[in-house]
């Protein structure tokens, strides 16, 4: 049987997210496919590691807001380094402090 569920984690703390998957697939034993979005690097990478440490197949992904557009996207964790991803934003920032 194919399903999509939501689960919310009313929790900050990115081994709380972990937690929430891993109580989910303990009860759920036939679960192979695990989807993640948060806007947290934090908490992107430690389900992504906690999933590949499972040997699980998964779509973990950081949503990202362009603070110019507003766009959203979705990232995937190999796709940034940190949870500031606008280089736009980040060079902007580093030149003002000189102009």
């Amino acid at each position: 049987e194919d399903r999509v569920e939501f689960v919310g984690v009313a929790n900050k703390d990115p081994m709380a997210k972990v937690q929430v998957i891993e109580d989910y697939l303990n009860s759920n034993p036939s679960v192979e496919f695990v989807s993640f979005y948060d806007d947290s690097g934090k908490n992107v990478r430690a389900v992504s590691t906690f999933i590949q440490d499972r040997g699980l197949k998964g779509d973990i992904r950081q949503v990202v807001v362009d603070d110019e557009s507003g766009d959203i996207r979705l990232q995937r964790i190999r796709d940034f380094q940190s949870e500031s991803v606008d280089h736009r934003s980040i060079t902007r920032d580093f030149f003002s402090k000189f102009f």
